[in-house]
């Protein structure tokens, strides 16, 4: 690859991480809004901020292509069911990683955070959940962790998230000092 490509690819890639960091920018002035405000910050942003990561969008190559179809054909994802969609994502291949953190629907500036789930293949973002995305900031969950969340979803025929799971009292925050 001649030098001047790999200039503009090391750019993009710059460019498209500086944009994902806005998203852990707003989670944090969300937070010292709170403490402002005398209002407890959020368990979920708190976490996700201290352990979170931008995922950059970066194109597939052809053999994660393959692999995401595949599962995808399998899950057939449905819109507003993230969660379930992407924890089946995982279910069917493993390479899946499962994710939750903050995204955005604006691709501008201007960015509220929508709470979300998603995969990751080899640190590449992996969105079925029908929908346009943008600013992706979260946490990738080791397998034991998820393999705990699909057996409790089985069980209970309840797909909860990890992070903001108020049913089970914030269970994995409560286990992190975190709620």
């Amino acid at each position: 690859m001649p030098l001047e490509d790999i200039r503009e690819e090391l750019r993009k890639k710059y460019e498209e991480l500086k944009e994902t960091s806005l998203m852990r920018d707003r989670l944090i002035a969300d937070i010292e809004a709170m403490k402002r405000a005398g209002m407890t910050a959020s368990p979920v942003y708190r976490y996700v901020v201290d352990h979170g990561q931008p995922v950059p969008k970066i194109p597939l190559t052809l053999e994660e292509t393959r692999i995401v179809e595949s599962a995808r054909d399998q899950v057939e994802p449905k819109i507003g069911e993230c969660f379930r969609n992407a924890l089946m994502m995982w279910s069917f291949n493993h390479r899946l990683k499962y994710c939750e953190g903050y995204t955005s629907a604006s691709k501008e500036r201007v960015i509220i955070p929508i709470y979300h789930a998603w995969n990751s293949l080899n640190g590449k973002l992996v969105d079925v959940t029908p929908s346009e995305r943008w600013h992706y900031y979260g946490v990738t969950f080791p397998d034991e962790v998820t393999e705990r969340l699909l057996k409790r979803t089985v069980r209970e025929r309840e797909h909860n998230p990890i992070l903001d799971d108020y049913v089970h009292n914030y269970e994995f925050l409560r286990e992190r000092d975190y709620a």
